[in-house]
């Protein structure tokens, strides 16, 4: 990201004592496990007065699942979970390569979801910066939860007229559209024909796939639960993104095995 400054890309990373201080609990909280902790890389390309168009990405650069840890052969495959994050980096650093007469930023959630005696453990509950409290029943649902904080951020620092979050977010998509669509998320229908026809020009699919089933995200002892109790993975997973995305114009893509 910071190679990025020479295109005129403002660079910012926050460490674990910044995510703490703004109260980022839940990013913070997937990164605890590591030795490094966790970041949220913001990269700003400002070319235009308008309101900026945010991407958040999940960047998870290894996804062991934590204390749920993964038993399947595909965890040899984890250091893809930060695609999300690449993807909105790419974004950036391609508009500001082409001097686009626009306002984009990437705000991106990383951390390694690695288990030490550090680590959150299934039970915990964590505090976002929305201020929304997660009781989380598996830790191998991470990505929502870095992307929580970065959806916040986002909102409450730059003021976006859109947010689209991407992430490799859930198993449930591959088994709904599998690898040859993405999967999109919004209550927006006119910008759910835009990223639609955006993504024919270019070869990046994707089929909409309903939001709902929030009853499933209900915690005794929290505001949500980081899964569902229940119903399609890949709609609960974006029912709970949506809690994060305030007034604004959002959409959530779910790159899950075309990443």
């Amino acid at each position: 990201a910071k190679e990025l400054q020479e295109y005129g890309v403002k660079i910012s990373v926050l460490k674990p004592k910044e995510l703490k201080k703004l109260g980022m609990g839940a990013l913070e909280g997937v990164g605890r496990g590591s030795k490094e902790g966790a970041r949220l890389v913001v990269a700003h390309y400002k070319n235009s007065d308008q309101a900026p168009i945010a991407i958040a990405g999940k960047g998870i650069t290894f996804d062991s699942g934590g204390y749920n840890i993964k038993t399947h052969s595909s965890i040899a495959h984890m250091k893809v979970d930060m695609a999300g994050a690449a993807a909105a980096l790419g974004t950036v650093k391609a508009l500001a390569m082409g001097k686009a007469k626009v306002n984009v930023v990437a705000v991106m959630g990383m951390a390694a979801n690695m288990v030490s005696e550090n680590s959150v453990a299934p039970g915990d509950v964590l505090r976002t910066a929305e201020g929304l409290t997660i009781e989380i029943t598996n830790i191998d649902a991470e990505g929502r939860l870095v992307l929580s904080d970065a959806m916040w951020y986002a909102r409450d620092k730059y003021k976006p007229s859109v947010l689209i979050d991407v992430a490799t977010l859930t198993g449930s998509k591959v088994r709904a559209v599998g690898n040859d669509y993405a999967a999109v998320f919004s209550e927006d229908d006119e910008l759910i024909q835009q990223l639609t026809e955006s993504g024919k020009k270019v070869n990046e699919n994707l089929w909409r796939l309903p939001l709902g089933y929030k009853d499933k995200l209900k915690s005794n002892i929290a505001d949500l639960r980081n899964t569902g109790t229940g119903g399609p993975g890949a709609t609960t997973a974006a029912s709970f993104l949506q809690h994060f995305a305030g007034d604004t114009m959002w959409a959530h893509i779910d790159i899950a095995g075309n990443a």
